[in-house]
């Protein structure tokens, strides 16, 4: 195996796979409100940072998640490569130096050389020009390195588990080192206020990192031991007061549930707040990264947006009818007929109306309804102009658009869906059931409220009218997870459910409602 067959790069965070899926799940961002003012609060939301693997040939530009991506390293650092047979004993190991171009070489100018058979290969570094010094003579693929996490806080590893190495052939070693430890940053925004800076950001840390560990060479699971736990400060840049300011990078290393991260205090134009910020039972796993935003929000209230009728609920504005509906009021219509706020009925991921609320059991025939969209139809995170918006199949107005699952989510978890508030009692489903909806009401304003109707669907097979006045369904632009066929959507179900995020089977020609939102801007 010659150096020069030694391919070196970076994962710059570890995945945390939840359910066999890789995006980051609602119940790992932990978030809690505080008060400011009358007409501000502050929402707080440490989230995990969110990981694709992408293969060398693979291109990220068409996801719609935030990715970490597997990059080459470019500064000069240190490593060493261990070498372990298939029956788990120590070979030998040797020192590689990393270039600022990339390129790898063995610091006694030798290239690796070993006999044919299976090998594991263990590759570390400190992120450093310092090579690591450790002799590893006599130890076994199941030794656990210790390091010192307050000294080394970016320390990264791999183990390349079994590799045949053939003698007639050239063999490569593909290093993805993946840091063990937790970077965190802090980002406090305060946009929404419209043109107030942030001026000062009191001190601010965690009160849960070790500074010793051991890394198991084998699973590269992390232990702390019995070391205690301190306080890690996290700084911010000195700068001028901006409406956005973010920290400097805070190595943290632990593995716990009940950290606490606080912000001794805020000021921002004339609003301050003196009383510290303290989000407590923080999870913090090694090797996963870690953003705190601490959102500056204008309190729930009703507005008008050229002419749009619209509920500002956690810092979003989302339209209080449906896309195509008619009624003038909104959440009391007259005789309690909501049929003319039904709005039009959509497939995922276009714009062309499929029925209305008048059209009655069976929906037009359309090739449409034999066929789906395609991911990304509604949604593009590199459509930045836009806030994500496909405007070419979006069916909301100008400056809206079908939101995504996190951000219903965020609207279910800022509301009340009370079986109380409902409109409607006979929750037997029926054709012309007109007068059921579900009331969504606003945790900090009880005045300020959606209502969404259950307008029911249309099934693409016999293009029927289904589950009108039991249950309403309403798009999210969110695509299944690995899918082409299944899309995100909410049901408000009725007389006693609440309102629940879930994924279709090959649901993307169903018609259904849809409700938009936009952000504050």
């Amino acid at each position: 195996m010659a150096s020069d067959e030694i391919d070196s790069k970076e994962q710059l965070y570890g995945s945390t796979r939840i359910g066999g899926s890789s995006a980051i799940e609602k119940d790992m961002v932990i978030s809690k409100e505080f008060d400011l003012d009358k007409d501000y609060y502050i929402i707080s939301e440490l989230i995990p940072q969110q990981i694709r693997f992408v293969r060398d040939n693979e291109s990220s530009s068409r996801s719609s998640k935030a990715e970490i991506i597997r990059q080459p390293i470019t500064r000069q650092i240190q490593f060493r490569l261990a070498v372990y047979n298939s029956a788990g004993n120590f070979v030998l190991d040797k020192i590689y130096t990393i270039s600022s171009s990339g390129a790898v070489t063995p610091n006694d100018g030798q290239a690796l050389t070993i006999d044919r058979g299976q090998y594991s290969f263990v590759a570390y570094s400190y992120n450093t020009n310092t090579a690591p010094t450790e002799s590893l003579a006599g130890t076994t693929i199941n030794y656990a390195i210790p390091v010192n996490s307050a000294n080394y806080p970016q320390f990264m590893m791999l183990n390349s588990g079994l590799i045949t190495i053939s003698p007639d052939q050239t063999n490569n070693l593909n290093i993805i080192f993946r840091y063990k430890f937790s970077p965190m940053t802090v980002e406090v925004d305060a946009s929404a206020t419209n043109g107030y800076l942030i001026s000062s950001i009191g001190a601010t840390s965690l009160n849960s990192t070790r500074s010793s560990a051991t890394v198991s060479f084998a699973s590269g699971d992390v232990a702390f031991g019995t070391s205690s736990a301190s306080a890690a400060n996290i700084v911010f840049p000195s700068t001028a007061n901006a409406a956005v300011r973010t920290s400097n990078v805070t190595w943290v290393a632990n593995s716990t549930t009940t950290g606490a991260l606080t912000i001794n205090s805020l000021e921002i134009g004339p609003l301050s707040r003196a009383t510290p910020l303290t989000l407590n039972n923080v999870n913090i796993a090694p090797g996963v990264g870690y953003i705190l935003r601490v959102r500056i929000v204008l309190t729930d209230r009703f507005e008008t947006i050229n002419s749009q009728e619209a509920a500002l609920i956690a810092g979003r504005y989302w339209m209080r009818r449906n896309v195509g509906a008619t009624g003038a009021d909104p959440d009391n219509p007259t005789g309690g007929n909501f049929q003319s706020l039904f709005g039009n009925y959509y497939q995922w991921g276009r714009i062309e109306v499929r029925a209305t609320p008048t059209t009655g059991a069976t929906a037009p025939a359309s090739a449409l309804w034999t066929t789906s969209a395609p991911n990304g139809a509604w949604y593009n995170a590199s459509s930045t102009a836009t806030g994500g918006k496909v405007t070419a199949n979006d069916p909301c107005p100008a400056g809206w658009r079908v939101p995504t699952a996190g951000e219903f989510q965020s609207l279910i978890d800022a509301t009340t869906q009370l079986a109380s508030d409902n409109r409607g009692t006979d929750w037997t489903a029926s054709n012309t059931q007109y007068s059921n909806a579900k009331v969504f009401r606003s945790r900090r304003d009880r005045n300020v409220i959606l209502t969404f109707p259950s307008a029911g669907y249309y099934e693409p097979t016999a293009r029927a009218l289904t589950n009108r006045g039991s249950s309403g369904a309403y798009w999210l632009s969110s695509e299944g997870a690995g899918s082409t066929t299944n899309s995100r959507r909410v049901i408000t179900l009725q007389p006693d459910g609440s309102a629940t995020i879930g994924t279709g089977t090959s649901n993307r020609a169903f018609a259904i409602s849809v409700r938009c939102t936009r952000a504050v801007l």
